[in-house]
């Protein structure tokens, strides 16, 4: 079963606006390359209790969620253990790691043993050509 958790984060400022930070319990592998073309997938393979992993997505990107928005980002869990080891054989760059990266092409772009920072995931996002043909098409 797919469970959904949308978080709406209102900023406090003189001028209210929205934004959201998408956070996907997964149950399978497919549900990445669903995503293929279309967003940048931050893979998470739990090792801890949902909710702390949730609050500190919460904690680290919450005030960012316009910025993880425009680079077209999606926070999906995988709490299963034998999901994990599947992600582990496709990705193999995830060997002893918990975090990934996947960029719009599908690729496992980054992995870490750790949570990254918004600007760690940023900086390799911007360095990215797809993410570059974004800017400057925006742009012009």
């Amino acid at each position: 079963m797919r469970i959904f958790i949308v978080l709406i984060l209102l900023s406090i400022s003189s001028i209210a606006s929205a934004g959201s930070l998408k956070i996907e319990i997964i149950d399978k592998v497919s549900r990445v390359t669903e995503y293929k073309n279309d967003k940048r997938v931050i893979l998470i393979l739990l090792k801890k209790n949902t909710q702390d992993v949730i609050s500190l997505l919460m904690k680290r990107f919450s005030e960012r969620t316009d910025e993880i928005e425009d680079r077209k980002l999606v926070f999906l869990l995988v709490e299963s253990p034998e999901l994990q080891e599947k992600f582990r054989k496709k990705y193999r760059g995830f060997k002893n790691r918990w975090y990934g990266l996947i960029g719009l092409d599908g690729k496992l772009k980054m992995s870490h043993k750790y949570m990254f920072t918004a600007k760690q995931i940023f900086k390799k996002v911007d360095s990215m050509p797809l993410r570059r043909q974004e800017v400057t098409a925006r742009n012009n």
